[in-house]
């Protein structure tokens, strides 16, 4: 119902006569419906500056001359129609068997991508779903949940530990191999480049795994790609990297975000269905830490449910891990 207080007609008369959502919003001020003033003091001090016009795309549209203010590319599912994901009918997924990865390649990359490369994708959500209790993330899920805190709550407060020193390495990673090896520089360079820089080679390195205790994640992912991959130059290229940096600490060995840097790389590249211009889109966008985003959102979730089955109390560190410094 229409305000009594308000300076201007009532808003729903530009709806009148429409069967849509109108594509154009006059500039208006938003306290001016239902606004009780008492005042022209009080009006200019209350009412903020009047917003300005805002132009939205709704599909369909039969308003030839308004401006598309909020694009989109990858999906379709408008009213009556088969939602599609870049083109491709949702059925045509089902009947064809495709999986989640071949869902991400049209979702992320907008084209199917060879089976070879969904099949990748899906094997790194699977290695990247998680790594036990201790890490920053489900830890700082599990004390949420033990909080009494919901599934969202809980799954963000992990996410939002993902960054440069867990887990949000790949892009990283990737960038710099593939500025190296494009720009042909070779390990030792890029190592000691790196160390004069005092930056630390992304990719390489780990609290736990040492040169003879390797991690089994990067062995079942370089397995793969050296079955399955036309090309693995930038994997190859991450070894020798890795070769140098084991000769200066045990520690240095390739991990799982250099591991999954390099072979996406190597993925982008020899599929033959990305430009130099797109790869080089894809790295500097984050798609690589989005992999693992959404692999360890899987983990986290589970964490959630298993401590709230579990029915664990509030969580309360023990004081004797706390040191007090000056």
């Amino acid at each position: 119902m229409h305000s009594p207080y308000s300076l201007g007609p009532p808003p729903n008369r530009r709806l009148d006569g429409c069967n849509r959502i109108t594509s154009l919003f006059p500039s208006v001020s938003i306290t001016d419906i239902g606004c009780n003033r008492h005042s022209e003091f009080e009006a200019e001090n209350r009412d903020p500056p009047s917003i300005p016009n805002f132009i939205f795309r709704f599909l369909p549209s039969s308003s030839p001359d308004v401006s598309q203010f909020f694009p989109f590319q990858i999906s379709t599912s408008s009213s009556g129609e088969e939602p599609c994901y870049a083109g491709v009918p949702m059925s045509s997924i089902v009947e064809q068997g495709l999986g989640v990865g071949d869902v991400i390649s049209l979702l992320w990359f907008k084209r199917s991508l060879p089976r070879y490369c969904t099949k990748f994708i899906e094997i790194c959500i699977m290695l990247c779903a998680d790594h036990g209790p201790c890490a920053s993330g489900a830890h700082n899920t599990i004390v949420t949940a033990r909080a009494g805190k919901d599934l969202v709550s809980s799954l963000v407060s992990g996410l939002l530990t993902i960054g440069p020193r867990f887990g949000g390495a790949i892009d990283d990673a990737a960038r710099y191999f593939k500025d190296v090896y494009d720009g042909g520089l070779t390990p030792y360079e890029f190592v000691e480049g790196m160390k004069k820089k005092g930056i630390r080679v992304p990719g390489i390195g780990h609290r736990i795994k040492r040169g003879d205790n390797r991690d089994k994640r990067v062995e079942l992912l370089q397995l793969f790609a050296r079955t399955n991959f036309p090309s693995v130059k930038y994997m190859e290229y991450a070894v020798q990297v890795e070769t140098y940096t084991l000769s200066k600490a045990n520690n240095l060995v390739l991990n799982v975000d250099g591991a999954i840097g390099s072979l996406f790389l190597d993925l982008l590249a020899g599929s033959g269905m990305f430009t130099k211009q797109e790869i080089d889109e894809i790295v500097e966008i984050g798609y690589l830490n989005g992999l693992f985003v959404l692999a360890r959102s899987i983990g986290l979730i589970g964490h959630t449910f298993d401590q709230k089955r579990l029915k664990q109390p509030l969580y309360h560190h023990p004081w004797e891990d706390v040191l007090y410094t000056k």
